[in-house]
C-alpha cells in the first residue's frame, strides 16, 4: 500500500495496480461513485452524526410494543464526520460534502 502526498491510497498486489482511493474528492454521501469496499469488498458504509433534541417513547399498557417510529422526527442531526467508513474494517473509504 502506498499512500500519495495528495491523499490516494493505491494498493499493489503481485506487480498490479489494483484499486486507487482518493480521500481528497468530496462526494455525496447517499450517492458515492463506489459501488463496494475498496480494502475488503464490503457493500455498507457509515457516516457520523450528532443527534439532538427530545423525543417522546410510547409504551403501552399491556405490555406489548406500542408504535414508535416516529421518536426520532423532532431531532436534528448535524453531520459530525468528514468521512464516510465501512461498516466491516471501519477504514476510510471516501470524503462527504458537508
Amino acid at each position: 500500500m502506498t499512500r500519495t502526498r495528495s491523499g490516494i491510497i493505491i494498493f499493489e498486489m503481485e506487480g498490479f495496480w489494483m484499486n486507487k482511493i482518493d480521500l481528497t474528492t468530496v462526494q455525496d454521501v447517499t450517492e458515492p461513485n463506489i459501488t463496494e469496499c475498496p480494502y475488503c469488498g464490503h457493500d455498507e458504509y457509515y457516516a457520523n452524526y450528532r443527534y439532538s433534541g427530545i423525543g417522546a417513547y410510547r409504551y403501552r399498557f399491556d405490555g406489548e410494543d406500542a408504535e414508535n417510529g416516529d421518536m426520532y422526527d423532532c431531532l436534528k442531526d448535524t453531520t459530525v464526520g468528514k468521512f464516510a467508513y465501512c461498516c466491516n474494517c471501519k477504514k476510510r473509504i471516501f470524503k462527504i460534502k458537508d
